[in-house]
């Protein structure tokens, strides 16, 4: 039998990915069939037939980008052809299901299923609608990637393929429009009692508007549009001393950006209608209306002329303040402010004058009475009206028409009075409790200028109450050891004072009297012994014995202690009683009882 001629022009016509298709000429002998040997690189070896009057066949199921040797030869019975031989490569295949899995103002995350075919490289190329293309390479053994660096509210194209040396898949594609930017750097730049102004770097992607809610912390909220060439805004008609949270967000038809929030608080306001009223010399009412806002409390400043100024704390409830304390004639400043927490309101402010005094420095409490100060009390006076010559003086303005300076109180008996002279002569004491104002004082008072002074003595029990009053009242200097001057009686405690009228005051370490022994020590007292007393004022408090105690002997004699006296004294000219002439006294029947 002669040999089958072979097939020849064996020729590959068309590749994809997973098919190749073959053509040759048909051999002239007769015979039964065709058939195909293909073996990929890696050893992988397929064989099939071919009919006989066929010239061309499609190998499928191939592996994509490997590539193939291939055979076909003629069979006739057990007869076989030389063979004829060519190769070819398969198509690389292309990712398949490329997806945007998450996508951001800036960034675009792809995805999709790997090629079958051995690569080098995937391939990344993404153009925006106004023409902008990048192109990157990927790992070939990556499936995702994120897309860096794209523009706000854009629609981008993107293609993938993979490589291998210089041969390329087909290319997929898909679509991402990348979020709206927010509007980003929020701040108040300004904020007052009912608004607040708000700016913020604008967005970049195409918008409509910017819209803005701002919610205050009882719940109320609203909403307002702003033009997308915008960059600031005032809200206003807002509540003082309110937390408001303020959104913002851009809009492009119905989508929108994320939104961005800043809290604010708006300022306090102040209180209104700040007023002074019933103004006195050394006093003032201060009223005002509450803010609207929420606060803790007020703050009350006053300053006079001289820029001294004061500071009350009041609660959030007050709505007025007693101003007292003032100087006389002066004018002042109020202020009064509102607070929460360390945040203040602006200050109102409003200013009043006091009502001038008639005695600017009141040199006795009678003066200091006709400036208008009417309780009992202690109150700084000024000798013979000098400012330079302060002192504090306990001033009874109640009894017989008030304007008395006390000097002498005794009431409990829980201050000692057996004093030496030292302590007379400075004084000693609580001026509103039990005290003796001092001899020097009582001289500088009653000797240093021309004012004439009464003496008043006020002797109380439990049940009966007495006094004693003399028109003329006066202690001499140190020099002459406080001497003692009183003028003519009145009252209905008898006269007790007339007695020791010109003697020297004695203590029981200063003896200036005449009797033999000193009269302070044997009377346990301190006064204007004579030989020794009618009166012992400053005696022993609760002591019954003989000529000891708390006595005013025309009243009570020597052995009753009286439990309250008061000495005190004021200008004759505050006095219209008439005055007794003086009665004198004679101790010679008594001398025996009081000498030791």
């Amino acid at each position: 039998l002669t040999e089958i001629d072979s097939p020849t022009e064996l020729s590959t016509d068309q590749v994809t990915e997973d098919a190749i298709t073959l053509s040759w000429n048909k051999v002239q002998a007769s015979i039964d069939r065709y058939r195909v040997s293909y073996a990929s690189a890696n050893g992988d070896t397929e064989e099939r037939e071919v009919q006989k009057d066929k010239n061309v066949t499609t190998l499928a199921g191939l592996k994509p980008g490997v590539e193939y040797v291939i055979y076909i030869w003629a069979e006739k019975g057990e007869q076989k052809s030389q063979r004829a031989s060519t190769e070819a490569v398969t198509e690389i295949d292309s990712p398949a299901h490329l997806v945007t899995d998450q996508v951001t103002e800036d960034t675009a995350t792809i995805s999709w299923d790997r090629v079958q075919a051995l690569i080098d490289r995937y391939m990344v190329n993404y153009t925006s609608v106004d023409g902008d293309t990048e192109e990157m390479e990927v790992g070939r053994n990556e499936t995702t990637m994120t897309l860096t660096g794209l523009k706000p509210g854009i629609e981008y194209v993107i293609f993938l393929w993979a490589e291998k040396g210089t041969r390329q898949s087909k290319r997929i594609s898909t679509e991402a429009v990348t979020e709206m930017d927010s509007p980003k750097n929020l701040v108040t730049d300004q904020v007052t009692e009912d608004s607040a102004t708000i700016s913020w770097d604008g967005v970049q992607a195409p918008i409509d508007r910017y819209m803005v809610s701002y919610t205050s912390a009882n719940g109320d909220a609203k909403e307002r549009e702003v033009g997308k060439d915008r960059s600031v805004t005032t809200l206003t008609g807002l509540k003082p001393g309110m937390k408001y949270t303020i959104h913002l967000w851009a809009e492009l038809g119905s989508k929108q950006s994320k939104t961005v929030s800043i809290d604010t608080l708006t300022e306090i306001d102040p209180p209104k209608n700040l007023r002074v009223s019933d103004v006195t010399h050394s006093t003032g009412i201060v009223t005002w209306t509450p803010p609207a806002a929420q606060i803790d409390g007020y703050a009350l400043t006053y300053q006079g002329q001289d820029g001294t100024s004061k500071e009350v704390q009041l609660g959030p409830s007050e709505q007025r303040f007693v101003l007292e304390g003032l100087e006389q004639g002066v004018r002042y400043a109020v202020f009064v402010m509102a607070y929460k927490g360390d945040r203040q309101s602006r200050k109102t402010g409003s200013t009043f004058s006091t009502v001038s005094f008639l005695y600017p420095y009141p040199a006795d409490c009678s003066q200091m009475q006709q400036n208008g100060n009417a309780s009992s009390g202690t109150y700084t006076i000024y000798l013979n009206g000098d400012s330079s010559r302060p002192m504090q003086v306990y001033c009874d303005m109640t009894t017989d028409g008030g304007g008395w300076i006390v000097f002498q109180r005794r009431s409990t008996g829980e201050l000692d009075f057996y004093k030496r002279w030292k302590n007379y002569v400075e004084g000693f004491g609580d001026p509103t409790e039990e005290f003796w104002l001092g001899l020097d004082k009582l001289h500088n008072l009653t000797s240093s200028g021309p004012i004439r002074y009464e003496l008043r003595v006020d002797l109380r029990t439990a049940s009966e109450s007495v006094y004693a009053v003399y028109d003329f009242f006066q202690v001499a200097s140190s020099r002459e050891r406080y001497r003692l001057s009183v003028g003519n009686y009145r009252g209905n405690a008898g006269d007790a004072m007339t007695y020791h009228n010109g003697w020297k005051f004695t203590t029981w370490d200063r003896d200036n009297d005449v009797s033999l022994s000193n009269c302070a020590l044997t009377h346990h007292g301190a006064w204007w012994y004579k030989n020794c007393h009618l009166a012992n004022l400053n005696g022993k408090y609760g002591e019954s014995k003989h000529s000891e105690g708390v006595n005013w002997e025309p009243w009570k004699g020597h052995e009753f202690s009286i439990p309250f006296t008061e000495m005190k004294i004021r200008p004759q000219s505050s006095s219209n009683e008439p005055i007794l002439g003086r009665k004198k006294r004679s101790l010679s029947g008594k001398r025996k009882k009081i000498r030791v």
